[in-house]
């Protein structure tokens, strides 16, 4: 499993966090997605295998949102963290 952090522009709502949830869970190989719309921010932990970044940034442009950034990180055998990693910065 891959974990990619992206920061998004363009969520103004909680709606807006959930549409951008719905655009990433839709995707095959995703095995789950959390958005902060507070932190601007979406945390996809997805099959490499089955799925890239490019993919995860298509999905949330489709959905009409903006992707700023991106930060991968290997969870292999950790518990993961929080959205955003205590705090919005």
């Amino acid at each position: 499993m891959q974990t990619e952090t992206l920061k998004i522009n363009g969520m103004s709502s909680d709606a807006c966090g959930e549409n951008v949830k719905r655009a990433l869970e839709s995707l095959d190989g995703v095995a789950s997605a959390s958005v902060s719309v507070s932190c601007n921010k979406a945390v996809v932990q997805f099959d490499e295998q089955r799925l890239a970044r490019p993919q995860l940034v298509a999905a949330i442009k489709q959905a009409g949102y903006g992707v700023v950034g991106v930060r991968a990180i290997d969870l292999s055998g950790s518990g993961g963290g929080s959205c955003c990693g205590g705090g919005c910065g």
